[in-house]
């Protein structure tokens, strides 16, 4: 009988396929095993960081004065998220020094009250995380009645003409009443104003509310005064005279109606410089009727020789 010898030749064919196909199977199980966890790991052992952003910047804190409160509001994003803490300076460009003894100094909303020393200064707030550190803008503590002095170098050279400045339009129709008679702008006649029609015609002429004289608009913040003046005269519209003097001695406000005499607000403005020395008015008297031009100069130079060049 021959030697049975086949079988061995067949074993290791058997064996090296097997084998080969194990190994391959071994591979395609472990591609993807280690794509997974190619995929994995960084997520949570190498999570990224971002260094503080801001989202929200703190905007002018404007009180009426001292023993007001102004907040100022500030955020930003950040991961982790970012811790933050307030700081002061007596100007926008510092030295900025931590805020301290407010209950609010570490939070996103910072109050502040207002007094004779603090008015004025900036306020900034700074985020910080294990990233980095980012500030928001300063802020300035300003109040209604000396905001051109505590805005102080912010404004200090910038024209006049490039400034805004809150004016107030019409100024002095604040003195129109039930009572006003008609004034010698032209815009009403003297007939659109009887009886009934006074309400109407006073709807019309006044741009302020009746409490709001000039006093109460400076303190308000008010820097510019639109006036329209007219001569004074009691028989309401008429042609214009030959001796304009007669209608200057006491001129008026106007707008279809008499306000409030020229006067008036000419010495309210010239208290209110006198008393604030920072701070800037412009009257701007740009429509003028029935009156002697130079005479109302002359009441001019009177308050610019008393109040300086502030007016």
């Amino acid at each position: 009988m021959p030697p049975v010898e086949a079988a061995h030749t067949f074993e290791p064919e058997i064996h090296e396929s097997i084998g080969r196909g194990a190994n391959e199977m071994k591979s395609w199980l472990l591609v993807p095993l280690f794509m997974s966890l190619a995929l994995v790991i960084p997520s949570t052992s190498l999570a990224a960081s971002n260094a503080p952003v801001i989202t929200q910047q703190p905007d002018l804190g404007l009180v009426a004065g001292s023993g007001s409160s102004a907040q100022f509001l500030a955020a930003a994003t950040g991961d982790p998220a970012p811790t933050v803490r307030w700081q002061v300076a007596p100007d926008r460009n510092g030295p900025w020094t931590d805020v301290s003894g407010n209950d609010s100094e570490t939070t996103n909303i910072l109050v502040v009250y207002a007094n004779s020393l603090n008015l004025g200064d900036a306020y900034r707030a700074v985020f910080t995380n294990s990233s980095g550190t980012a500030y928001t803008r300063p802020a300035k503590l300003v109040s209604r009645t000396d905001w051109m002095g505590n805005l102080g170098n912010d404004i200090a050279d910038v024209p006049l003409n490039e400034l805004t400045i809150p004016g107030t339009h019409d100024m002095g129709t604040y003195g129109i009443g039930a009572n006003s008679d008609i004034s010698m702008d032209g815009q009403l006649g003297s007939h659109d104003c009887i009886g009934d029609l006074q309400s109407i015609c006073v709807s019309y002429a006044r741009a302020q509310d009746p409490s709001n004289d000039a006093t109460e608009e400076l303190n308000d913040g008010i820097r510019y005064f639109d006036l329209r003046v007219c001569g004074n005269s009691s028989s309401g519209e008429a042609d214009i005279p030959l001796h304009w003097s007669d209608f200057t001695d006491d001129p008026v406000t106007c707008h279809g109606l008499m306000g409030a005499d020229f006067a008036s607000i000419l010495s309210e403005t010239r208290a209110f410089v006198l008393a604030h020395p920072t701070e800037v008015v412009v009257l701007d008297i740009n429509h003028e009727f029935q009156l002697d031009p130079f005479l109302l100069a002359q009441q001019i130079v009177v308050l610019d020789n008393r109040a300086g060049e502030r007016v």
